[in-house]
């Protein structure tokens, strides 16, 4: 119902996926009304969205994206102003993706900067970390980066198909290594 168009959620249907779809940003207005009058005396913090720098959880552009940010972030800090806004939890770095919520002035409007540091199959998640937090700093965005989603599977999956061959005890050495190695890079 909250579907930016009828054309662009049957696009995200025929993907498989329609609850990606761009939604109304007026219709989610709404939603996020509904939430904060209802339940916000129990909630502090609010992200906005997950993962919108990949199709898989956001079928638009970075632009849509930015512009819905910035409106929902108005709205949650004039209903909630105490309350802490992240900006979508990013899954990996990605340039294009940081330019253009840069450019529209989107950092200017969350406390957090939500970030996914996976590196694929890797446990240097302190690699893409960095470079996130260098392009932010050379920008003169010191927003502070909260990485607040990480993790490997433990059996083979869509994203990790063998080698390795995926057991409960490979993804404890993976965690290890790539949430020491976050802790070795200053991450809280």
């Amino acid at each position: 119902w909250d579907a930016i168009s009828a054309e662009r959620y049957a696009e995200g249907r025929k993907a498989g996926r329609p609850h990606t779809t761009v939604p109304s940003t007026e219709k989610f207005l709404e939603v996020v009304e509904h939430v904060i009058k209802k339940y916000g005396d129990r909630i502090n913090n609010y992200e906005v969205w997950n993962e919108t720098n990949i199709t898989q959880f956001w079928r638009g552009t970075p632009e849509e994206y930015a512009s819905f940010f910035t409106a929902v972030s108005k709205k949650i800090k004039e209903l909630a102003p105490n309350s802490t806004v992240i900006m979508a939890g990013m899954a990996g770095y990605r340039a294009p993706f940081i330019n253009t919520m840069h450019d529209s002035g989107a950092f200017k409007h969350a406390d957090l900067c939500g970030f996914h540091p996976y590196a694929g199959k890797s446990s240097g998640w302190d690699v893409p970390y960095g470079m996130l937090q260098s392009d932010l700093y050379s920008k003169g965005d010191g927003i502070e980066i909260y990485c607040n989603e990480s993790g490997f599977v433990w059996k083979a999956g869509e994203w990790f198909q063998p080698p390795p061959n995926y057991t409960q005890e490979v993804q404890a050495e993976q965690l290890d290594v790539a949430i020491g190695r976050l802790l070795a890079s200053g991450v809280a």
